[in-house]
């Protein structure tokens, strides 16, 4: 009888560590996003990047078309095709984390900004599901009306 029970309770909690450590952790979601741009040939811009949710920790790296766009400023680092945006919220939380970076247009035509890779944190640590969005740039041809004097 007692080995019996000894079994019902053993096969019981067995079952509820399985139970315990069988369901799935579900990370919270937020997204990436990136303004637009229509510009004129050799004009310098700027676009946004935000993050939906708030943040504790944030880097996300964008890769641009050097033969378009030429990196200016914001972020932590940039050039050579890609920028660097890192955010770190100062004290225990989130915050919001935003970004606006600038680059100036080299040739006309349309090319994409995009989200090569991020890694964000809420202000308990865990590691968000990221959906990204990329940034279309059109950039104007010079106005071929000019007249020769």
């Amino acid at each position: 009888m007692i080995r019996a029970m000894k079994r019902t309770i053993s096969a019981g909690l067995l079952l509820a560590l399985l139970l315990v450590f069988a369901v799935p952790a579900f990370a919270a979601s937020c997204s990436v996003t990136l303004s637009s741009a229509t510009v004129a040939l050799d004009e310098s811009f700027s676009i946004s990047v935000g993050v939906s949710q708030p943040a504790a920790y944030a880097e996300i790296r964008l890769s641009y078309d050097m033969t378009y766009l030429e990196y200016v400023s914001g972020g932590f680092s940039g050039g050579g095709g890609a920028v660097v945006l890192d955010y770190e919220y100062e004290g225990a939380g989130a915050g919001t984390a935003g970004f606006s970076v600038s680059f100036r247009a080299l040739k006309p035509g349309s090319t994409v900004i995009r989200v090569s890779s991020c890694m964000i944190l809420d202000g308990s640590g865990e590691e968000y599901n990221v959906s990204t969005g990329s940034s279309t740039v059109t950039i104007a041809a010079p106005s071929s009306d000019a007249t020769l004097r």
